[in-house]
């Protein structure tokens, strides 16, 4: 899948953070799509999780929306992973981030 070059390094990082990647599901699943509306429009979240980790890209943006209501994580759960992401590498913690081109 091609992915736009300002876009591969949010992909190469979320492999490395994840390495065995993120199922719909998972504990940090909610969590971490509310992490990257923070730094990506939602095209490009569901462009990136799709690159990074080989869900479809329609159902990404479905689940984000869940993860933004119906199934919002609690703020804790999100700082618990933003911090675990940040141990192991993760760059683009804030919204001031210049990821969306």
């Amino acid at each position: 899948m091609h992915v736009e070059p300002y876009l591969a390094d949010v992909v190469a990082q979320l492999r490395a953070v994840f390495p065995e990647g993120v199922r719909e599901g998972d504990a940090d699943y909610d969590p971490l799509l509310v992490i990257l509306w923070d730094v990506l429009s939602e095209r490009n979240l569901g462009v990136v999780v799709e690159a990074a980790f080989g869900h479809e890209r329609h159902v990404v943006r479905n689940g984000m929306a869940a993860a933004l209501s119906v199934r919002k994580p609690s703020a804790q759960q999100v700082e618990r992973l933003r911090q675990r992401m940040v141990e192991r590498g993760w760059l683009l913690d804030d919204d001031e981030s210049e990821v969306d081109g």
